[in-house]
């Protein structure tokens, strides 16, 4: 079955690099999907963002975490969480990261993956280059 995440061709040209072991042992991902504005009335921002994230690093890994720690504040407006950060350890001690905000002034939308062998940074923002590699070499 198609997820969000598997139907994205960035997205599963990173799947494909993840799987083919070309970047060695996954140490940890970081996900950033940060944007000034957009304040959603009654629902706060780790509802809002952090699904997008969430499903793509689960399609990547293809396993569901260990442990998951989440940590925000309401900085605008009192109960509405506008900034949050949320870590999920997986088996092998892979960590992610994500952060999400509202509050930050430049758009966001980044996906970095970190192996033993090479790095991968996916931009969704990147009109043209959405998939980025870098050897560690």
């Amino acid at each position: 079955m198609d997820t969000p995440s598997s139907t994205n061709p960035a997205v599963r040209a990173l799947k494909s690099l993840i799987d083919s072991g070309e970047l060695g042992q996954i140490y940890y991902l970081d996900a950033a999907r940060l944007n000034l504005g957009l304040f959603q009335n009654g629902v706060n921002v780790l509802w809002d963002l952090a699904p997008h994230d969430i499903s793509i690093i689960y399609y990547l890994l293809d396993q569901d975490p260990i442990s998951v720690n989440a940590t925000g504040m309401p900085c605008v407006f009192r109960g509405l969480y506008d900034v949050v950060y949320i870590n999920l350890v997986f088996p092998n001690d892979v960590l992610a990261h994500i952060h999400v905000s509202w509050l930050e002034p430049c758009k966001v939308r980044r996906l970095t993956v970190v192996g033993s062998s090479t790095m991968v940074v996916y931009n969704d923002i990147e009109p043209m280059e959405k998939i980025k590699i870098y050897d560690k070499g």
